[in-house]
């Protein structure tokens, strides 16, 4: 029977599919590589934000809690936020309460789905420069199932490795198709990215080394692991970029304090740990297993230094030599064991601690990026020894032998295993508590888990729990000054003061930049009536920490109970510079100008905390308070009163006297005597005895008062 037949019999036909073919396989994977990404991390979707970190990034923090602004970007862009300069990372968070709010759900939802994007990056990076697709899709579902990520993904402040990844592989994906054809666009492709990179964390300035690592293998551009002169020059521009940002990366953590001297750490310590840290990754990588959020570094912990770690230390930096030796010799014939190894050790090398940065050992999120290069040395050197690593053929096709396939069912059943860890790792980081018992179940002289977990108790209103992980955090740690400062609180709130002031005392000599601890003394020195004993430690913490917003809104809250309202004013107008976006920051601002009769500053500032939080009653009923009562006709405005007075005393039930006062006051300046009247009387009704003489005296000087011509400020 005849038919009509359309297909392509043509002799190109075969050449033309196996690429289709080769397309559709690669897509195939890369979205069930998504997909099994997405369904291994959706259990966070149940997780809380945690108070590690979370609190000062994105719930506590003014600047994110607004959203995105034109007021929030030049902040993100112009401060050092927690001791690191990172603006895009800063401007990811605010575009996620934007969209979500503060609902933990939303941002972990977004951390979550450019970690699956980047496992498909990597794999689709690795299979076109290789053109081994069973490695490199093993490579790629271990990097985003294996629980070692799990720190980058799941908490919410670690933002910044899932978003510099995604900068960095799109960065090395831009530069295959440089290496390619090259041209000054495609060149100025890699160089933008890699700027956006290093914007979201400056982790990525070895880029331009993991290049030119690229280059020997698989781009194969140099014979050598050394690649030659002109292969560096073209990087002249990457390069730059680096020591720019290597640079502001330091100011902000020397100045933040979490870059540590030679004293605090001592360089062999330093050596010797980073070292063993590099053998803990690999252990980890293989066997993950007792992962924790955070790891003691042993010169810190109650055993002092090395003792007992120095010999296994020196075994370790002896292992890590004779591994590198191995690796370069075997560079000429089987190039991806150097590639990957030194690919590994030298993304590591910005956070490996011979630069200590804070008081960890290692972290996992540290491997976020360089466990990638210890991947890909183990997958695709297996893959060689077991002959299982043949190329795609010229047109395209794959074509797998049986040990390809063995490859690829073992490294699908390894994977299988990770993704189940991996959600019972996410499990982990579902709340606070969770995270910090399961840190000191699986680590030893954790004090950092334990102080957390007292401070817990104490927000509970646990004192004796709280007070007992305290000082077992010292006992840890006997130089942690944080852990003496809180023991100090919590004695000072059960009345033993003179035990508390101790204990403050001893948090700052053994941390003289610890703002709280400076802030908790002076408090108790206010509270004994030492103002100016007070107001010395407040000035010392000022001078401690030129950088903080918090000590010097305490010494001006301080100076203006002292009647120092202009020297007040001068610390609140430098903390305002250094937190823009802090609201009660602002209307205590507009409270010290509004005493010294600088109204229309006042007023203005006053508007400010309410763009910025709209909810700040103690700013409205202020606001209110000014227009009504404003000495300048210009300034001086009822309708306007009114309205924020009204708002003010509908959020407080119309009960709170103070602001009850504030409304029969702008009746009183719309020349609406009657309904003042009524509002005084309510506002007395409500107010206690002693507060009624103050509060009819405010009334009595305003009411009918005669604003003088012209403007406050002119």
């Amino acid at each position: 029977m005849a038919h009509d037949d359309d297909r392509d019999l043509s002799p190109e036909a075969p050449a033309r599919a196996a690429p289709a073919r080769a397309m559709r396989a690669r897509a195939i994977f890369a979205l069930l590589l998504a997909l099994a990404t997405l369904l291994t991390y959706a259990p966070v979707l149940e997780n809380d934000f945690t108070s590690f970190d979370d609190p000062q990034y994105i719930v506590d923090n003014p600047q994110v809690r607004g959203g995105l602004s034109a007021e929030g970007i030049r902040w993100a862009f112009t401060h050092a936020h927690s001791d690191n300069w990172h603006p895009l990372s800063w401007l990811s968070h605010m575009v996620d309460v934007e969209l979500f709010g503060l609902d933990p759900r939303g941002h972990h939802a977004v951390s979550v789905g450019l970690h699956a994007i980047n496992g498909v990056l990597l794999f689709l990076i690795l299979a076109r420069a290789t053109r081994q697709p069973v490695p490199s899709a093993l490579v790629a579902m271990l990097f985003a199932l294996h629980p070692l990520r799990v720190e980058s993904v799941a908490w919410a402040a670690e933002r910044k490795d899932v978003l510099s990844g995604l900068f960095f592989l799109l960065s090395v994906l831009a530069y295959l198709r440089y290496a390619e054809r090259p041209s000054t666009l495609r060149k100025a492709a890699v160089t933008g990215l890699f700027a956006l990179g290093l914007l979201a964390k400056p982790m990525l300035v070895t880029l331009p080394f993991l290049l030119l690592l690229l280059d020997r293998w698989p781009l194969e551009r140099s014979r050598r692991l050394w690649p030659a002169w002109p292969l560096w020059w073209e990087k002249a521009p990457l390069f730059v970029l680096s020591l720019a940002s290597a640079g502001v990366t330091l100011w902000a953590q020397s100045i933040g304090g979490t870059l540590k001297s030679l004293e605090f750490i001592s360089p062999l310590d330093r050596v010797l740990n980073a070292a063993t840290s590099v053998w803990i990754y690999l252990y980890q990588t293989v066997w993950p297993t007792g992962l924790a959020f955070f790891y003691p570094h042993p010169a810190l912990v109650a055993t002092g230094g090395f003792p007992a770690f120095e010999t296994q230390g020196v075994l370790a930096l002896l292992a890590l030599a004779g591994a590198t030796a191995w690796v370069v010799h075997r560079s000429r014939d089987e190039p991806w064991w150097a590639v990957g190894w030194g690919f590994g050790l030298v993304a590591l090398l910005p956070v490996i601690g011979i630069v200590q940065v804070g008081v960890q050992a290692h972290a996992d999120r540290y491997t976020y990026l360089p466990g990638i290069g210890f991947l890909i040395a183990g997958v695709f050197g297996l893959a060689h020894a077991l002959r299982a690593d043949e190329r795609s053929t010229p047109d395209g096709a794959f074509v797998l032998s049986s040990r390809s396939k063995g490859l690829a069912g073992a490294g699908l059943a390894v994977a299988i295993v990770l993704a189940g860890l991996t959600a019972r790792q996410v499990g982990v980081w579902r709340s606070s508590q969770d995270l910090y018992q399961h840190a000191l179940v699986v680590t030893q002289n954790n004090y950092i888990a334990a102080f957390n977990l007292g401070a817990l108790a104490s927000a509970a209103g646990d004192e004796g729990t709280a007070l007992g992980l305290y000082r077992l955090a010292i006992a840890m740690r006997p130089g942690y000054a944080a852990a003496h400062s809180n023991v100090g609180v919590i004695l000072d709130r059960i009345g033993a003061r003179d035990e508390a002031e101790a204990s403050y005392r001893e948090a700052l000599r053994l941390e003289p930049r610890l703002t709280q601890a400076a802030i908790n003394l002076g408090g108790l020195y206010v509270g004994r009536g030492e103002v100016e004993r007070a107001r010395a430690i407040y000035q010392r913490a000022v001078e401690a920490r030129p950088d903080l917003a918090l000590p010097r809104e305490v010494l001006g809250d301080l100076d203006v109970r002292l009647g120092r309202v202009e020297e007040a004013i001068a610390q609140f107008e430098a903390a305002r510079a250094i937190a823009p976006g802090a609201a009660t920051l602002r209307t205590r601002l507009a409270d010290a100008y509004a005493m010294v009769g600088r109204e229309h500053e006042a007023i203005e500032q006053y508007e400010a905390a309410l763009s910025i939080d709209p909810a700040q009653l103690a700013a409205m009923n202020a606001l209110a308070r000014t227009l009504a009562t404003a000495e300048a006709s210009g300034l001086r405005d009822a309708t306007r009163a009114l309205t924020w007075a009204r708002r003010a005393n509908q959020a407080t039930d119309g009960r709170n006297p103070s602001f009850l006062m504030t409304l029969a006051l702008a009746h009183a300046a719309a020349g609406e005597d009657a309904e003042a009247l009524r509002q005084r009387d309510r506002s007395l009704g409500f107010a206690k005895p002693e507060e009624r003489p103050g509060l009819s005296t405010l009334f009595e000087r305003h009411r009918g008062q005669t604003p003088r011509e012209g403007d406050a400020s002119s």
